[in-house]
């Protein structure tokens, strides 16, 4: 099973290949399909976590979640910038050494 957990920003998240059934999956695809015609729909589950087959289900809304919360986490406690800039219609009295006064 795919880690779903996210490894930013410390490192970039591996990237999951997503696909329709190949001919490396076909066995899998058919052992699936037996076991849900036969209502063992818990087994077929299992069947496809513990594969590396890729199948849309709670795992990829988990793996969307865990990384959008570390993009939300790194960018809320982010340092704020000081501005480059400032605008005012007037000469401003005091200047900052790398700020630019813009009119």
């Amino acid at each position: 099973m795919k880690d779903i957990t996210s490894v930013f920003p410390n490192n970039i998240d591996t990237r999951w290949f997503m696909t329709d059934i190949d001919l490396e999956y076909t066995d899998l695809l058919q052992q699936y399909l037996f076991l849900i015609k036969h209502k063992q729909y818990g087994n077929a589950s299992e069947l496809l976590r513990h594969s590396d087959a890729f199948y849309y289900g709670s795992k990829i809304f988990n793996m969307f979640e865990n990384r959008l919360f570390q993009i939300e986490n790194f960018v809320v406690n982010k340092e704020d910038k000081k501005p480059l800039g400032s605008y005012s219609e007037e000469t401003p009295k005091n200047v900052q050494k790398g700020v630019f006064w813009i009119s």
